[in-house]
């Protein structure tokens, strides 16, 4: 009976082994899909941001990666941001090519990532019943770990960082309000995201 444990307990270790032997992160190409709490920072004037007390918003993250040689990597990002509160609304589309570079170790289950994205960020917010949208060139950082849960697939924990400096292309923006709710005469907005998530991550 001890004998037949001791097989047991071999085989499955084994099996286990096996199957963690195949396990692997995306190697040539790899798509993510995740999501995670987003906050504002910096200097806000007249925006979302700055009118209901900047509250944790919520953000979409669709991620392309294409490898060369496993380490390099060109691709892009899709982010969504959106938030809500008293009735005023946040919606933000910010799409980018990328540049990643990517350190694995522990036989490529396990990887530590930098990312750099300029592209287009579209803005729109509702404030007191006046809307205002803006599209503008934004920049986008991101760092994250990664590992194997599969045959090229992976989870990964992730920050991401947009930057967008709206301060001289929006002065065509003066809501008037009634009331106790003061505006800047000049909507004045370096837009700055800050967002910490997960995501999972398919490829070969």
């Amino acid at each position: 009976m001890k004998k037949t444990r001791l097989l047991l307990i071999g085989v499955l270790a084994s099996l286990s082994l096996a199957i963690q032997a195949q396990n692997y992160l995306p190697q040539k190409n790899s798509f993510s899909l995740g999501g995670g709490m987003m906050w504002g920072i910096g200097n806000t004037k007249g925006g979302f941001l700055d009118k209901t007390g900047n509250p944790t918003c919520a953000e979409f993250i669709m991620d392309y990666r294409h490898y060369w040689g496993g380490d390099l990597a060109v691709g892009a990002t899709y982010n969504f941001l959106t938030g809500n509160k008293n009735g005023n609304s946040l919606r933000c589309n910010y799409i980018a090519p990328t540049l990643t570079y990517r350190w694995l170790w522990a036989e490529n289950k396990q990887g530590f990532w930098a990312t750099l994205g300029i592209g287009y960020l579209h803005y729109k917010d509702e404030i007191y019943d006046n809307e205002f949208k803006k599209g503008h060139l934004a920049m986008s950082t991101s760092l994250g770990y990664e590992f194997a849960l599969g045959k090229g697939v992976g989870m990964q924990i992730r920050a991401d960082f947009i930057m967008s400096d709206f301060r001289y292309v929006n002065s065509g923006y003066y809501p008037s309000i009634g009331g106790n709710y003061e505006y800047y005469e000049n909507w004045d907005s370096a837009l700055n995201f800050l967002s910490l998530g997960v995501a999972l991550m398919f490829g070969k």
